[in-house]
């Protein structure tokens, strides 16, 4: 049962960093390549994602901007409460990637920051999740066979798969 619990953790934790990752990478080329500026609503939408008992609401905010290649349609997803505030044609701060449709995100310069830290978090946190999970696993697997984890490590070794 531990085995089990210690995969579902790493998974979770692997989940976690992939997700990080991505939201790091997406924050990263906003904070390299972006431009602060303000949009224009032009739509609010909201729908129901999952299935079965994992339903939420994603709320969408659409906005247009005036870039030097000619206006940009840019879309964010938004938390309830900032979305239910917002009405068409209500002016909003959004970060993006001069002559790229949909590459920003809601806010400033120094939300975008701390979205960037954040995703970093996660990313580091979901892979020492992961690698300890998985470390888990191993030593229950290798003691419910009678073997120690070190012996199950130095077996490891000693095959050719990389430390």
């Amino acid at each position: 049962m531990f085995l089990i619990v210690c995969l579902s953790v790493a998974f979770f934790g692997a989940v976690a960093a992939g997700v990080g990752y991505y939201l790091a990478e997406k924050s990263q080329r906003l904070a390299e390549q972006g431009v602060a500026t303000v949009g224009v609503v032009t739509r609010l939408s909201s729908h129901q994602s999952g299935s079965g008992t994992s339903r939420s609401m994603v709320y969408r905010v659409f906005l247009q901007v005036d870039d030097p290649a000619g206006p940009l349609t840019l879309s964010d997803d938004l938390v309830g409460e900032d979305w239910r505030r917002l009405a068409e044609g209500d002016p909003l701060g959004v970060v993006y990637v001069p002559g790229i449709d949909g590459d920003c995100q809601v806010g400033d310069m120094a939300a975008l920051a701390a979205t960037l830290e954040r995703a970093r978090l996660a990313t580091l946190l979901g892979g020492v999740v992961t690698g300890v999970s998985l470390a888990a696993a191993v030593w229950v697997a290798a003691t419910r066979h009678g073997r120690s984890a070190l012996a199950v490590a130095r077996a490891w070794e000693q095959s050719g798969c990389p430390a």
